[in-house]
């Protein structure tokens, strides 16, 4: 109705490495992508706040008899709503949209968020047919991490934060020689990680602005936002049906025609430096 742009600013569609598991795809470096699957991995126990904005775990008002304290915004929030982090990626990587999803409740046993659940896990159908799997933790006591998950009929990838690199298996190599070790992470070699997680809030801005002083559709546009954000909001309701399938609709105006972040973003010329993978495990041994 305005004529004015909307971008979702969902910072780890811009992680970097991203960029290189698109390209791979479109290749068909791994056959068609049976399955992805991401986790998002935070334990948030300070679900209390006073009137000056300081946060406490349910413990902490207890021991300490602070006054004056409410529940924070997401201390009932259903944790799988708070997918975007890992359902934009996987989706942007795929080039596709999720259209049905199921999803079942972990118990409520963390005692510092009692009005939450510990955590939920979806499945999403995709439309062009993949499975989508999704966890979503914020009361399980560990360090905080995004995950991420391909398995192609030819090959896979995965990474996951803590390390900071990813293990690729292309159709190229024999799986007996095991992982490949890419050296690919959250930004490219000689970009500013020290603020912003880790640079991708500085590229959700530069080019959501770049975009519109050019005059071009923005990377995240309100139609995408809706791809990202509706399957969570969705799979909240199937957990509350025990897990009962429910369709995901397309609120777009005319067919989906793909993700148009990487008009914006671009694909990487070059391949990043890989070895094979040995394990802490084996360099023990």
């Amino acid at each position: 109705r305005t004529g004015k742009q909307y971008m979702l600013a969902e910072n780890n569609c811009f992680l970097d490495f991203l960029r290189y598991w698109h390209k791979w795809v479109r290749r068909n470096q791994f056959g068609p992508i049976s399955i992805a699957e991401a986790e998002y991995l935070h334990y948030l126990p300070a679900t209390m706040h006073d009137g000056d904005g300081n946060t406490y775990a349910p413990s902490d008002v207890r021991q300490s008899n602070i006054p004056n304290v409410r529940p924070v915004w997401r201390a009932d929030q259903p944790p799988i709503q708070y997918l975007t982090h890992d359902l934009g990626p996987l989706l942007d990587v795929l080039d596709d949209r999720v259209v049905s999803v199921t999803c079942r409740d972990a118990p409520y046993w963390c005692v510092e968020a009692p009005l939450r659940s510990d955590g939920q896990i979806a499945l999403f159908q995709t439309a062009k047919g993949s499975l989508i799997k999704i966890m979503v933790t914020l009361n399980t006591r560990r360090p905080p991490a995004h995950n991420y998950r391909l398995f192609g009929t030819l090959g896979s990838a995965e990474w996951y934060e803590h390390e900071g690199f990813c293990r690729r298996l292309g159709s190229d190599r024999d799986e007996s020689r095991g992982w490949e070790q890419v050296d690919i992470s959250r930004a490219a070699a000689g970009e500013d990680t020290s603020v912003g997680h880790g640079g991708t809030d500085i590229k959700t801005v530069y080019h959501f602005t770049t975009a519109i002083l050019e005059g071009k559709t923005v990377p995240i546009d309100v139609y995408r936002m809706c791809d990202i954000t509706l399957p969570g909001i969705i799979a909240a309701q199937s957990a509350e049906l025990g897990g009962q399938p429910i369709t995901v609709p397309n609120i777009r105006r005319r067919p989906f025609e793909g993700t148009i972040l990487w008009e914006h973003v671009g694909l990487p010329e070059q391949e990043p430096p890989s070895r094979d993978f040995v394990s802490p495990f084996e360099h023990a041994l």
